[in-house]
């Protein structure tokens, strides 16, 4: 009789844990300062070609004659910072075409963060213009997956206006609590969603992969760590936004005047870090 070949047992692989979050910023900061001339050209070329084409070489229009002096600081703070925000997207005259260079901006500075830091990190010595040059080699299949992405928000920006609703109904505690739960749920699957096809972006800006295969790679690198993948995005917004408040509050205490100039410098350096970190989170579920 012949003998049974002895059959191998399968070993599944096991993705690594998701880097902790307090190394997570430990190491953004890290690479921002090592990296931090290289990273501050791209961030200023972003935030002048925003001023020039966006905002209208405008910081401050139209803010001055918005304050009432005669109401509290905290309520003169909260005018000014709505008057300087609305100045700073635009939003009196938001058109399709203000909109669409916002969006075509973003994208490019994304880009070329992305492919800088991806340089830098192998060593290479680049030049900032070369990462908007070489950066967006790849923008048509990015702009395909960004797409994608901002399609897998919609589920969670549905359950978002439900829950919302659910919080200020005024109807029957149970019947409050069963759409607070299921807008709860449905607003965290979508968030998961989005955080299964999120590393896709980067694959498809740095390497040269249709927009399908990147989806799918990303649906692999995220397995089995979505949860903690999403904990570490959150935790980034909400520790961002907090900071953000915090110090343009605290300006306005010494001088109104100064919010303006202080949002403008803290949006692109709040973009900056945000952008480190999240290439940093990639490449720890690489």
């Amino acid at each position: 009789m012949a003998k049974n070949k002895a059959t191998k047992p399968v070993i599944k692989s096991v993705p690594r844990s998701v880097i902790g979050t307090g190394k997570l910023f430990q190491k953004s900061y890290g690479t921002m300062l090592l990296h931090r001339k290289k990273l501050l050209g791209v961030i200023l070329v972003y935030a002048v070609l925003y001023f020039v084409f966006v905002m209208g070489f405008s910081l401050t229009s139209s803010m001055g004659s918005a304050v009432n002096s005669s109401t509290s600081k905290i309520n003169q703070t909260s005018t000014l910072l709505s008057y300087a925000i609305s100045n700073m997207y635009n939003g009196n005259s938001q058109s399709d075409a203000v909109v669409l260079t916002q969006l075509l901006l973003f994208l490019i500075a994304v880009m070329a963060i992305i492919w800088l830091l991806k340089n830098l990190g192998e060593g290479k010595n680049v030049k900032v213009l070369d990462a908007f040059y070489e950066g967006t080699a790849h923008f048509i299949p990015t702009l395909v997956v960004a797409t994608v992405l901002v399609l897998s928000l919609i589920p969670a920006l549905f359950a978002g206006a439900f829950l919302s609703v659910a919080l200020k109904s005024s109807g029957s505690s149970m019947e409050t609590t069963l759409v607070f739960l299921l807008s709860a749920l449905t607003l965290f699957f979508g968030l998961l969603l989005f955080t299964m096809l999120w590393p896709a972006f980067y694959i498809s800006a740095t390497t040269r992969v249709r927009p399908m295969k990147a989806l799918k790679q990303s649906i692999a690198l995220t397995k089995l760590r979505r949860t903690k993948v999403l904990g570490r995005i959150t935790l980034l917004f909400i520790t961002l936004i907090s900071l953000f408040l915090v110090v343009l509050y605290l300006f306005a205490v010494i001088s109104t005047s100064l919010i303006p100039y202080v949002l403008f410098v803290l949006v692109f350096g709040i973009f900056l870090f945000s952008q480190v970190y999240l290439y940093e989170l990639y490449r720890s579920l690489e």
